[in-house]
Protein backbone atom coordinates (compact mmCIF):
# COMPACT_ATOMS: atom_id res chain seq x y z
CA UNK A 1 0.00 0.00 0.00
CA UNK A 2 1.45 3.35 -1.03
CA UNK A 3 1.98 6.12 1.27
CA UNK A 4 -0.67 8.58 -0.34
CA UNK A 5 -3.40 5.50 -0.14
CA UNK A 6 -2.82 4.93 3.41
CA UNK A 7 -2.86 8.52 4.00
CA UNK A 8 -6.30 8.53 2.44
CA UNK A 9 -7.21 5.72 5.00
CA UNK A 10 -5.95 7.47 7.78
CA UNK A 11 -7.90 10.49 6.94
CA UNK A 12 -10.90 8.33 7.12
CA UNK A 13 -10.29 6.75 10.17
CA UNK A 14 -9.92 9.90 11.61
CA UNK A 15 -13.10 11.24 10.34
CA UNK A 16 -14.65 7.74 11.41
CA UNK A 17 -13.35 8.36 14.86
CA UNK A 18 -13.98 12.60 15.06
CA UNK A 19 -17.18 11.91 17.42
CA UNK A 20 -14.92 10.11 20.18
CA UNK A 21 -13.48 13.46 20.90
CA UNK A 22 -16.70 14.89 21.82
CA UNK A 23 -18.23 11.97 23.59
CA UNK A 24 -15.12 11.72 25.77
CA UNK A 25 -14.48 14.97 28.63
CA UNK A 26 -10.70 14.73 27.41
CA UNK A 27 -11.10 16.68 24.78
CA UNK A 28 -8.25 19.08 26.04
CA UNK A 29 -6.09 16.11 26.23
CA UNK A 30 -6.32 14.98 22.23
CA UNK A 31 -5.93 18.45 21.63
CA UNK A 32 -2.38 18.80 23.16
CA UNK A 33 -1.40 15.61 21.19
CA UNK A 34 -2.69 17.49 18.63
CA UNK A 35 -0.73 20.26 19.15
CA UNK A 36 2.37 18.43 19.72
CA UNK A 37 2.46 16.86 15.84
CA UNK A 38 4.00 18.60 12.91
CA UNK A 39 2.46 20.77 11.11
CA UNK A 40 0.98 19.53 7.69
CA UNK A 41 3.17 19.55 5.05
CA UNK A 42 1.32 21.47 2.74
CA UNK A 43 1.40 25.42 4.00
CA UNK A 44 -2.67 25.29 2.93
CA UNK A 45 -5.04 25.83 6.02
CA UNK A 46 -7.77 23.87 4.11
CA UNK A 47 -5.34 21.43 2.30
CA UNK A 48 -4.95 17.51 3.62
CA UNK A 49 -2.42 16.71 6.41
CA UNK A 50 0.47 14.95 5.27
CA UNK A 51 1.02 11.51 5.31
CA UNK A 52 2.99 11.31 8.81
CA UNK A 53 0.64 14.22 10.33
CA UNK A 54 -2.60 11.75 8.87
CA UNK A 55 -1.07 8.82 10.92
CA UNK A 56 0.10 10.34 14.36
CA UNK A 57 -3.38 12.26 14.62
CA UNK A 58 -5.29 8.88 13.48
CA UNK A 59 -3.06 7.05 16.52
CA UNK A 60 -4.00 9.71 18.97
CA UNK A 61 -7.51 9.54 17.87
CA UNK A 62 -8.16 5.79 17.79
CA UNK A 63 -6.59 5.73 21.69
CA UNK A 64 -9.34 8.22 22.54
CA UNK A 65 -11.72 6.13 21.04
CA UNK A 66 -11.39 3.53 22.95
CA UNK A 67 -12.31 5.53 26.05
CA UNK A 68 -15.67 6.92 23.96
CA UNK A 69 -16.83 3.89 23.92
CA UNK A 70 -17.07 3.31 27.02
CA UNK A 71 -18.55 6.26 28.37
CA UNK A 72 -21.12 5.51 24.98
CA UNK A 73 -22.05 2.40 26.83
CA UNK A 74 -21.88 4.22 30.41
CA UNK A 75 -24.43 6.12 28.52
CA UNK A 76 -26.69 3.53 27.80
CA UNK A 77 -26.59 1.80 31.49
CA UNK A 78 -27.50 5.38 32.87
CA UNK A 79 -29.36 7.59 30.29
CA UNK A 80 -29.32 10.56 32.99
CA UNK A 81 -25.36 11.23 31.73
CA UNK A 82 -26.07 14.35 29.41
CA UNK A 83 -24.77 14.94 25.81
CA UNK A 84 -22.90 18.16 24.62
CA UNK A 85 -25.72 20.50 23.21
CA UNK A 86 -23.30 22.86 21.57
CA UNK A 87 -22.21 21.12 18.36
CA UNK A 88 -20.42 24.63 16.97
CA UNK A 89 -18.30 24.94 19.86
CA UNK A 90 -16.49 21.55 19.33
CA UNK A 91 -13.49 20.76 17.83
CA UNK A 92 -13.91 18.87 14.35
CA UNK A 93 -11.12 18.09 12.27
CA UNK A 94 -13.28 18.87 8.91
CA UNK A 95 -15.27 21.65 8.86
CA UNK A 96 -19.54 21.43 8.90
CA UNK A 97 -19.74 21.69 5.26
CA UNK A 98 -17.71 18.92 4.35
CA UNK A 99 -19.00 16.22 6.97
CA UNK A 100 -22.78 17.39 5.81
CA UNK A 101 -21.66 16.40 2.47
CA UNK A 102 -19.88 12.68 3.64
CA UNK A 103 -22.77 11.86 5.86
CA UNK A 104 -25.39 12.94 3.45
CA UNK A 105 -23.64 10.99 0.61
CA UNK A 106 -23.28 7.97 3.03
CA UNK A 107 -27.22 8.13 4.04
CA UNK A 108 -28.19 7.46 0.65
CA UNK A 109 -26.23 4.81 0.27
CA UNK A 110 -28.01 3.42 2.84
CA UNK A 111 -31.51 4.05 1.92
CA UNK A 112 -30.93 3.06 -1.49
CA UNK A 113 -28.86 -0.32 -0.96
CA UNK A 114 -29.83 -1.47 2.33
CA UNK A 115 -32.47 -3.78 3.38
CA UNK A 116 -35.57 -2.45 5.80
CA UNK A 117 -33.79 -3.76 8.63
CA UNK A 118 -30.42 -2.16 8.65
CA UNK A 119 -32.34 1.34 7.57
CA UNK A 120 -34.45 0.65 10.68
CA UNK A 121 -31.36 0.46 12.60
CA UNK A 122 -29.62 3.15 10.80
CA UNK A 123 -32.46 5.88 11.55
CA UNK A 124 -34.30 5.03 14.85
CA UNK A 125 -33.63 7.02 17.93
CA UNK A 126 -35.61 5.60 20.76
CA UNK A 127 -34.54 2.42 22.51
CA UNK A 128 -37.52 0.75 25.22
CA UNK A 129 -36.53 -0.92 28.43
CA UNK A 130 -36.82 -3.95 26.48
CA UNK A 131 -34.01 -3.47 24.21
CA UNK A 132 -35.87 -2.57 21.26
CA UNK A 133 -35.47 -0.07 18.64
CA UNK A 134 -38.50 2.40 17.99
CA UNK A 135 -38.68 5.43 15.33
CA UNK A 136 -40.02 8.80 15.94
CA UNK A 137 -41.79 10.62 13.22
CA UNK A 138 -38.68 12.42 12.60
CA UNK A 139 -36.67 9.00 11.82
CA UNK A 140 -39.44 7.39 9.49
CA UNK A 141 -39.35 10.86 7.13
CA UNK A 142 -35.55 10.40 7.31
CA UNK A 143 -35.29 6.52 7.06
CA UNK A 144 -37.66 7.26 3.76
CA UNK A 145 -36.72 10.27 2.02
CA UNK A 146 -33.26 12.01 1.55
CA UNK A 147 -33.13 15.42 3.79
CA UNK A 148 -30.14 17.52 3.65
CA UNK A 149 -29.97 19.02 6.96
CA UNK A 150 -31.17 22.66 7.28
CA UNK A 151 -29.13 25.57 5.47
CA UNK A 152 -28.65 27.21 9.37
CA UNK A 153 -28.84 24.56 11.72
CA UNK A 154 -25.58 22.99 12.96
CA UNK A 155 -26.82 19.10 12.03
CA UNK A 156 -24.32 17.45 10.05
CA UNK A 157 -26.61 13.67 9.61
CA UNK A 158 -29.48 12.37 10.17
CA UNK A 159 -28.83 8.73 11.48
CA UNK A 160 -26.00 6.94 13.29
CA UNK A 161 -24.68 3.61 13.72
CA UNK A 162 -24.84 2.33 17.25
CA UNK A 163 -22.05 3.84 19.53
CA UNK A 164 -21.76 7.19 17.41
CA UNK A 165 -23.80 10.31 18.89
CA UNK A 166 -26.56 11.58 17.07
CA UNK A 167 -27.65 14.73 15.51
CA UNK A 168 -30.66 16.70 16.88
CA UNK A 169 -34.13 16.38 14.92
CA UNK A 170 -35.83 18.84 14.87
CA UNK A 171 -38.96 17.51 12.96
CA UNK A 172 -41.94 17.92 15.70
CA UNK A 173 -44.72 15.48 16.61
CA UNK A 174 -47.17 13.67 14.41
CA UNK A 175 -50.40 12.50 14.92
CA UNK A 176 -50.75 10.65 12.07
CA UNK A 177 -48.09 8.61 12.00
CA UNK A 178 -49.04 7.63 15.51
CA UNK A 179 -51.58 5.61 13.66
CA UNK A 180 -49.50 3.39 12.69
CA UNK A 181 -48.32 2.38 16.77
CA UNK A 182 -50.81 -1.27 15.92
CA UNK A 183 -49.15 -2.16 19.61
CA UNK A 184 -50.73 0.40 21.62
CA UNK A 185 -47.66 0.67 23.08
CA UNK A 186 -46.94 5.00 22.19
CA UNK A 187 -44.28 3.31 19.90
CA UNK A 188 -43.66 2.45 15.95
CA UNK A 189 -41.73 -0.75 15.82
CA UNK A 190 -40.09 -2.76 12.83
CA UNK A 191 -43.30 -4.43 11.77
CA UNK A 192 -45.02 -1.38 11.90
CA UNK A 193 -41.91 0.43 10.03
CA UNK A 194 -42.69 -2.42 7.34
CA UNK A 195 -46.36 -1.67 7.15
CA UNK A 196 -45.76 2.18 6.72
CA UNK A 197 -42.99 1.70 3.86
CA UNK A 198 -45.95 -1.22 2.22
CA UNK A 199 -48.04 1.32 2.19
CA UNK A 200 -46.38 4.58 1.17
CA UNK A 201 -44.75 2.59 -2.27
CA UNK A 202 -48.76 2.49 -2.98
CA UNK A 203 -49.10 5.43 -5.74
CA UNK A 204 -52.21 6.97 -4.80
CA UNK A 205 -53.95 6.23 -8.43
CA UNK A 206 -52.93 2.46 -7.45
CA UNK A 207 -54.76 2.24 -4.66
CA UNK A 208 -57.88 0.33 -5.77
CA UNK A 209 -55.54 -2.38 -7.15
CA UNK A 210 -54.02 -2.45 -3.21
CA UNK A 211 -57.27 -2.25 -2.14
CA UNK A 212 -58.27 -5.64 -4.15
CA UNK A 213 -55.29 -7.42 -2.81
CA UNK A 214 -55.90 -6.66 0.44
CA UNK A 215 -59.96 -7.66 -0.72
CA UNK A 216 -59.69 -11.62 -0.08
CA UNK A 217 -62.88 -12.60 -0.35
CA UNK A 218 -64.00 -9.77 -3.13
CA UNK A 219 -66.47 -8.42 -0.89
CA UNK A 220 -65.60 -4.58 -1.71
CA UNK A 221 -64.78 -4.05 1.78
CA UNK A 222 -61.98 -5.10 4.04
CA UNK A 223 -62.62 -6.89 7.35
CA UNK A 224 -60.20 -6.95 10.31
CA UNK A 225 -58.99 -10.85 9.24
CA UNK A 226 -57.97 -9.67 5.63
CA UNK A 227 -56.23 -6.71 7.01
CA UNK A 228 -54.23 -8.63 9.67
CA UNK A 229 -53.46 -11.50 6.78
CA UNK A 230 -51.21 -8.90 5.58
CA UNK A 231 -49.84 -7.17 8.59
CA UNK A 232 -49.19 -10.61 10.73
CA UNK A 233 -47.29 -11.86 7.65
CA UNK A 234 -45.14 -8.17 7.86
CA UNK A 235 -44.50 -8.96 11.60
CA UNK A 236 -43.44 -12.40 10.62
CA UNK A 237 -40.94 -11.07 8.27
CA UNK A 238 -39.97 -8.81 10.96
CA UNK A 239 -39.33 -11.34 13.35
CA UNK A 240 -36.85 -13.02 10.88
CA UNK A 241 -34.96 -9.75 10.06
CA UNK A 242 -34.90 -9.36 13.88
CA UNK A 243 -32.85 -12.58 14.24
CA UNK A 244 -30.61 -12.42 11.13
CA UNK A 245 -29.76 -8.46 12.17
CA UNK A 246 -29.21 -8.83 15.51
CA UNK A 247 -32.27 -5.80 15.77
CA UNK A 248 -34.45 -7.02 19.64
CA UNK A 249 -38.23 -7.83 18.26
CA UNK A 250 -40.47 -5.51 19.46
CA UNK A 251 -44.20 -6.62 20.13
CA UNK A 252 -46.68 -5.88 17.58
CA UNK A 253 -50.72 -5.99 17.41
CA UNK A 254 -52.60 -9.14 17.65
CA UNK A 255 -56.54 -9.58 16.47
CA UNK A 256 -57.19 -8.82 20.11
CA UNK A 257 -55.97 -5.65 20.06
CA UNK A 258 -57.53 -2.77 18.41
CA UNK A 259 -54.82 0.36 18.43
CA UNK A 260 -53.71 2.54 15.80
CA UNK A 261 -54.97 1.54 12.28
CA UNK A 262 -56.80 -1.18 13.02
CA UNK A 263 -59.08 1.14 15.40
CA UNK A 264 -59.13 3.96 12.48
CA UNK A 265 -60.02 1.49 10.01
CA UNK A 266 -62.46 -0.86 11.83
CA UNK A 267 -63.77 0.55 15.18
CA UNK A 268 -62.70 0.36 18.53
CA UNK A 269 -64.72 -3.06 18.61
CA UNK A 270 -62.59 -4.18 15.48
CA UNK A 271 -65.74 -5.27 14.17
CA UNK A 272 -66.12 -2.36 11.06
CA UNK A 273 -65.49 -2.51 7.40
CA UNK A 274 -63.09 -0.32 5.46
CA UNK A 275 -64.44 0.51 1.99
CA UNK A 276 -61.95 1.64 -1.18
CA UNK A 277 -63.16 5.66 -0.58
CA UNK A 278 -61.83 4.97 3.11
CA UNK A 279 -58.40 3.96 2.12
CA UNK A 280 -57.82 6.02 -0.58
CA UNK A 281 -58.51 9.24 1.32
CA UNK A 282 -56.35 7.17 4.28
CA UNK A 283 -53.51 6.87 1.54
CA UNK A 284 -53.56 10.85 0.66
CA UNK A 285 -53.30 12.18 3.83
CA UNK A 286 -50.47 9.10 4.07
CA UNK A 287 -48.14 11.06 1.18
CA UNK A 288 -49.44 14.60 2.27
CA UNK A 289 -48.26 13.87 6.07
CA UNK A 290 -44.22 12.80 4.16
CA UNK A 291 -44.51 15.81 2.64
CA UNK A 292 -45.16 18.17 5.70
CA UNK A 293 -42.61 15.95 7.73
CA UNK A 294 -40.16 16.96 5.02
CA UNK A 295 -40.94 20.70 4.96
CA UNK A 296 -40.73 20.71 9.12
CA UNK A 297 -37.28 19.69 8.67
CA UNK A 298 -36.43 22.47 6.93
CA UNK A 299 -38.44 24.68 8.43
CA UNK A 300 -36.41 23.65 11.83
CA UNK A 301 -36.51 27.45 13.42
CA UNK A 302 -40.87 26.96 13.10
CA UNK A 303 -41.13 30.28 11.11
CA UNK A 304 -43.75 28.84 8.50
CA UNK A 305 -41.13 29.30 5.82
CA UNK A 306 -37.58 27.80 4.21
CA UNK A 307 -34.87 29.11 2.46
CA UNK A 308 -34.69 28.69 -0.99
CA UNK A 309 -31.73 26.93 -0.85
CA UNK A 310 -33.02 24.66 1.24
CA UNK A 311 -36.63 24.14 -1.16
CA UNK A 312 -33.06 23.66 -3.81
CA UNK A 313 -31.55 21.07 -1.87
CA UNK A 314 -34.73 19.34 -1.24
CA UNK A 315 -35.75 18.97 -5.40
CA UNK A 316 -32.32 17.10 -6.28
CA UNK A 317 -31.51 15.63 -3.07
CA UNK A 318 -32.76 12.31 -4.40
CA UNK A 319 -30.39 12.09 -7.33
CA UNK A 320 -28.01 9.48 -7.85
CA UNK A 321 -24.97 9.64 -6.44
CA UNK A 322 -22.94 9.93 -9.79
CA UNK A 323 -24.28 13.25 -10.37
CA UNK A 324 -25.34 14.36 -6.61
CA UNK A 325 -22.37 16.60 -6.23
CA UNK A 326 -23.19 18.60 -9.52
CA UNK A 327 -27.18 19.23 -8.19
CA UNK A 328 -25.53 20.08 -5.21
CA UNK A 329 -22.98 22.51 -6.57
CA UNK A 330 -26.17 24.13 -8.48
CA UNK A 331 -28.03 24.95 -5.13
CA UNK A 332 -24.67 26.54 -3.67
CA UNK A 333 -24.45 28.79 -6.85
CA UNK A 334 -27.83 30.54 -5.86
CA UNK A 335 -28.08 34.21 -6.29
CA UNK A 336 -28.04 35.51 -2.61
CA UNK A 337 -31.58 36.97 -3.07
CA UNK A 338 -33.20 33.50 -4.01
CA UNK A 339 -31.14 31.76 -1.70
CA UNK A 340 -32.61 33.68 0.71
CA UNK A 341 -36.37 33.31 -0.52
CA UNK A 342 -39.18 32.83 1.60
CA UNK A 343 -40.57 28.94 0.43
CA UNK A 344 -44.09 28.40 2.61
CA UNK A 345 -45.88 25.57 3.18
CA UNK A 346 -48.45 25.83 0.17
CA UNK A 347 -45.26 26.09 -2.04
CA UNK A 348 -43.74 23.19 -1.08
CA UNK A 349 -47.18 21.02 -1.05
CA UNK A 350 -48.01 22.57 -4.64
CA UNK A 351 -44.89 21.32 -5.88
CA UNK A 352 -45.61 18.02 -4.45
CA UNK A 353 -48.58 17.91 -6.27
CA UNK A 354 -47.14 18.40 -9.38
CA UNK A 355 -44.78 15.56 -8.71
CA UNK A 356 -47.62 13.15 -8.57
CA UNK A 357 -48.99 14.45 -12.65
CA UNK A 358 -45.90 13.76 -14.20
CA UNK A 359 -47.07 12.25 -16.78
CA UNK A 360 -49.30 15.15 -17.81
CA UNK A 361 -46.84 17.65 -17.34
CA UNK A 362 -44.61 15.68 -19.35
CA UNK A 363 -47.46 15.53 -22.53
CA UNK A 364 -47.11 19.70 -21.96
CA UNK A 365 -43.29 20.03 -21.66
CA UNK A 366 -42.94 17.47 -25.28
CA UNK A 367 -45.83 19.39 -27.07
CA UNK A 368 -44.47 22.62 -26.37
CA UNK A 369 -40.94 21.55 -26.60
CA UNK A 370 -42.03 20.64 -30.28
CA UNK A 371 -44.45 23.32 -31.30
CA UNK A 372 -42.23 26.13 -29.99
CA UNK A 373 -38.52 24.89 -29.04
CA UNK A 374 -38.76 25.73 -25.70
CA UNK A 375 -40.43 25.47 -22.18
CA UNK A 376 -39.66 28.94 -20.79
CA UNK A 377 -41.02 30.01 -17.02
CA UNK A 378 -44.44 31.18 -17.96
CA UNK A 379 -45.02 27.99 -19.78
CA UNK A 380 -44.14 26.42 -16.67
CA UNK A 381 -46.41 28.50 -14.62
CA UNK A 382 -49.22 28.01 -17.34
CA UNK A 383 -49.07 24.08 -17.41
CA UNK A 384 -49.22 24.29 -13.53
CA UNK A 385 -51.74 26.06 -13.21
CA UNK A 386 -54.08 23.48 -15.75
CA UNK A 387 -52.64 20.50 -14.15
CA UNK A 388 -52.93 20.85 -10.68
CA UNK A 389 -55.25 23.88 -10.24
CA UNK A 390 -52.82 25.68 -7.98
CA UNK A 391 -50.41 28.67 -8.58
CA UNK A 392 -46.82 28.62 -8.50
CA UNK A 393 -45.16 31.98 -7.14
CA UNK A 394 -42.29 33.58 -9.03
CA UNK A 395 -39.58 32.59 -6.71
CA UNK A 396 -40.18 29.26 -6.92
CA UNK A 397 -40.27 29.31 -10.45
CA UNK A 398 -37.10 31.02 -10.43
CA UNK A 399 -35.43 28.25 -8.16
CA UNK A 400 -36.91 25.33 -10.40
CA UNK A 401 -35.16 27.24 -13.54
CA UNK A 402 -31.89 28.21 -11.93
CA UNK A 403 -31.24 24.06 -10.87
CA UNK A 404 -32.85 23.30 -14.24
CA UNK A 405 -32.21 25.71 -16.92
CA UNK A 406 -27.91 25.40 -16.48
CA UNK A 407 -27.81 27.60 -19.93
CA UNK A 408 -29.51 30.59 -18.36
CA UNK A 409 -31.41 30.80 -21.44
CA UNK A 410 -35.14 30.51 -19.82
CA UNK A 411 -35.77 27.17 -21.52
CA UNK A 412 -36.23 24.15 -18.79
CA UNK A 413 -33.87 20.99 -19.55
CA UNK A 414 -37.39 19.26 -19.55
CA UNK A 415 -36.09 15.88 -20.00
CA UNK A 416 -33.49 16.32 -17.17
CA UNK A 417 -36.35 18.17 -14.95
CA UNK A 418 -38.71 14.88 -15.48
CA UNK A 419 -35.76 12.15 -15.16
CA UNK A 420 -34.97 13.87 -11.51
CA UNK A 421 -38.78 14.36 -10.26
CA UNK A 422 -39.66 10.55 -11.38
CA UNK A 423 -36.32 9.30 -9.09
CA UNK A 424 -37.90 11.56 -5.94
CA UNK A 425 -41.32 10.13 -6.12
CA UNK A 426 -39.41 6.74 -7.11
CA UNK A 427 -37.33 6.56 -4.00
CA UNK A 428 -39.69 8.39 -1.61
CA UNK A 429 -43.00 6.53 -2.33
CA UNK A 430 -42.76 3.48 -4.86
CA UNK A 431 -39.30 2.09 -3.79
CA UNK A 432 -39.04 -1.76 -3.59
CA UNK A 433 -37.74 -2.79 -0.35
CA UNK A 434 -36.57 -6.31 0.02
CA UNK A 435 -38.68 -8.42 2.49
CA UNK A 436 -37.76 -11.44 1.64
CA UNK A 437 -34.60 -13.22 3.49
CA UNK A 438 -31.92 -12.09 0.34
CA UNK A 439 -32.04 -8.38 0.41
CA UNK A 440 -30.08 -8.66 -3.08
CA UNK A 441 -33.60 -10.23 -4.48
CA UNK A 442 -35.81 -7.54 -3.40
CA UNK A 443 -39.70 -7.60 -3.81
CA UNK A 444 -42.39 -5.33 -5.20
CA UNK A 445 -45.74 -3.83 -3.71
CA UNK A 446 -48.00 -6.30 -5.04
CA UNK A 447 -45.85 -9.61 -4.60
CA UNK A 448 -45.70 -8.98 -1.27
CA UNK A 449 -49.18 -8.47 -0.98
CA UNK A 450 -50.11 -11.49 -2.54
CA UNK A 451 -47.48 -13.27 -0.92
CA UNK A 452 -48.98 -12.05 2.17
CA UNK A 453 -52.16 -13.17 1.54
CA UNK A 454 -51.75 -16.44 0.49
CA UNK A 455 -49.53 -17.51 3.25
Amino acid sequence: MSKVHLSKVLWHAILRRNHAVRWLGCRPAASAVLARLPPPCTPSANARPGFHYGLAAAAALLLTGVAADSVQAAEAADPAIPLPQQEHAEWHLLDLNTRRKSFFKYEKRIRDLSPPDKCFEYFSTIRAEDGSRHMAPGDLLCSLVAVYPPEASQVERAGALPGERRSPVFVQDSEFFKLFDMGGDGLIGFHEYLLLITLLSIPEKDAKIAFDMFDADDSGTIDLQEFLQVTEALAHRARRHSLKSGLQPAGGATSGEQHGLIKSFFGADGRGQLDLDHFKTFLAQLHREIVRLEFQHYAFTNKGFITGKDFARSLVANVGLSSIDEYMARAESLEPELAAAKVSLEDFMNFALLRQELHALAVALEFRQNTVGKFDKDDFKRAVRKITGTVIREPVVDIVFHMFDTDHNNDLASAEFIRVMKRREGNAFFHKYGLEEAASAPEGLFACLRACITR
